[in-house]
């Protein structure tokens, strides 16, 4: 039950008493960890290690069974933040036991932010860096402690937590620990929290003269070319794509330009730089499977294999190649808008569908949020403009009974969604596609499995260029 050697010689240059309470067997839960001794859970902290966008890191000090509220923390410090990732803990903290953030910010050479709720108890109970003890310390020596770091309410109760959840998943311990005991969120709170679509980012003046390019039929490649040229990394990224095995073209691309005439073509560099220049108006956290590294190779794989797909559908459907591209990249952006509007419930859902990899995280968002993002990003595109395929297929994508109004879009992407499920892709089902929708499609089974195969298999490289356009 030894404390870890920075936080034990921290403590004692301070001369704070303390309690250490023994745990058998150890808890990865702080609040499992009092329960285990009967503490009322309402008298327990726990810690979480945040970074902003420059890779600056806070220590988080709150409730243990409080939700954060990474709105309130931006209001409060200025900064963006989000969770850390769990294996830079283990080099900031590297005397403590893995996951087992301490309270101690100072001890750490940290800044801290501690919630002002903190100030009403009388004391607190808190895991000190290891997983075997929990320690009890007057409330007001814990704060003094803290007394040049800031404070404020960033916090909320889960007593709007509901159970009334009937469908199970598995919910990982890391989960547990980041936000106590878990129940489920209630759904009617964050719909009334998305609602509130005056909270998106604007389109960016790129990104509406990109849309104006595109909806132009007498625009020219000078002009696009011209507003490409504003963004150095989005010339970069649309480089690096024209040069991929992707494309298997064998000749130099020195330029845009060549981009453009020689491998890419006027519509999918139009649409992809769209894509891009949409994406950077948010940040999403990259890691998990509903992180910007995954959401952007499958945002990239499923537009390339749309547009492979289109050719072969019946000339009666009138499917634009260039449209069906840009509607299979932006169909999953719901989830940039979730990362925007609900962080800290973004976070959790990551973790949850981290650990269910077998259910579709549509069903998990549906019970753990109350609402899809599907719903979400077809608020983004009506919000924005954009075309009404891009927006159907936005909301439709997951449903293979639709058949409306640009159904050929959001069907063509839910195929898909399938094909590529098959490959370790994206958010699909992991079965094969539904046979209506071949059939809605006008489509050859055999001929698109082995559109599909050239396209994923031919080359491994070709995925690997959807990792440089993350960057």
């Amino acid at each position: 039950m030894e404390l870890p050697l920075t936080i034990k010689t921290y403590l004692d240059e301070w001369e704070v008493d303390y309690e250490l309470m023994a745990i058998k067997p150890p808890q990865t839960s702080v609040t499992d960890a009092a329960a285990s001794l009967g503490i009322d859970s309402s008298r327990v902290i726990r810690a979480v290690l945040l970074q902003d966008h420059g890779a600056n890191l806070t220590i988080a000090i709150l409730p243990a069974e409080n939700l954060i509220d990474f709105d309130a923390i931006q209001r409060l410090s200025g900064y963006v933040m989000e969770p850390a990732p769990e294996p830079l803990a283990h080099t900031v903290f590297p005397d403590c036991d893995p996951n087992a953030i301490p309270p101690f910010a100072d001890a750490y050479e940290l800044p801290a932010l501690v919630d002002e709720q903190l100030a009403s108890w009388d004391e607190v109970y808190l895991e000190p860096g290891n997983h075997s003890c929990l320690m009890r310390m007057q409330a007001k020596d814990f704060l003094a402690l803290h007394g040049a770091s800031q404070r404020g309410y960033f916090s909320q109760s889960n007593d709007t937590l509901t159970s009334d959840n009937d469908f199970e998943f598995v919910m990982p311990l890391s989960a547990r620990k980041d936000y106590g005991r878990w129940e489920a969120i209630n759904s009617d709170e964050i719909k009334k929290r998305i609602t509130k679509i005056d909270r998106l980012p604007s389109m960016t003046e790129m990104s509406h003269r990109l849309l104006r390019i595109r909806n132009d039929p007498h625009a020219t490649i000078a002009e696009l070319e011209e507003i490409i040229a504003l963004d150095p990394s989005l010339t970069a990224q649309i480089m690096r794509y024209a040069c991929s095995p992707f494309f298997g073209y064998r000749g130099k691309v020195n330029t845009v330009h060549d981009a453009i005439v020689r491998v890419l073509g006027f519509d999918v560099v139009t649409n992809m730089a769209l894509g891009l220049s949409m994406r950077k108006m948010f940040y999403h956290p990259p890691e998990g499977p509903l992180g910007l590294n995954n959401l952007w190779r499958h945002a990239i794989s499923s537009a390339a294999l749309a547009q492979s797909l289109a050719p072969l559908l019946p000339r009666s459907l009138h499917v634009n190649s260039g449209v069906a591209y840009l509607t299979a990249l932006l169909h999953n952006f719901g989830y940039l808008v979730m990362s925007h509007l609900i962080k800290s419930e973004f976070f959790l859902l990551n973790k949850i569908v981290t650990a269910n990899p077998d259910i579709p995280p549509g069903l998990i968002e549906k019970q753990v949020l109350g609402i899809e993002h599907t719903e979400i990003g077809a608020w983004l595109m009506e919000a924005w403009d954009m075309p009404a395929e891009v927006i159907v297929t936005a909301r439709e994508h997951h449903n293979e009974y639709y058949r409306g109004e640009h159904d050929c879009y959001a069907n063509l992407t839910l195929l898909v969604d399938h094909l590529l499920k098959a490959y370790g892709i994206g958010d699909g089902v992991s079965s094969p596609p539904p046979t209506q929708i071949y059939t809605a499609l006008g489509l050859d089974e055999n001929k698109v499995l082995t559109v599909t195969r050239r396209l994923m298999e031919t080359d491994e490289g070709k995925l690997t260029l959807t990792e440089q356009l993350v960057a």
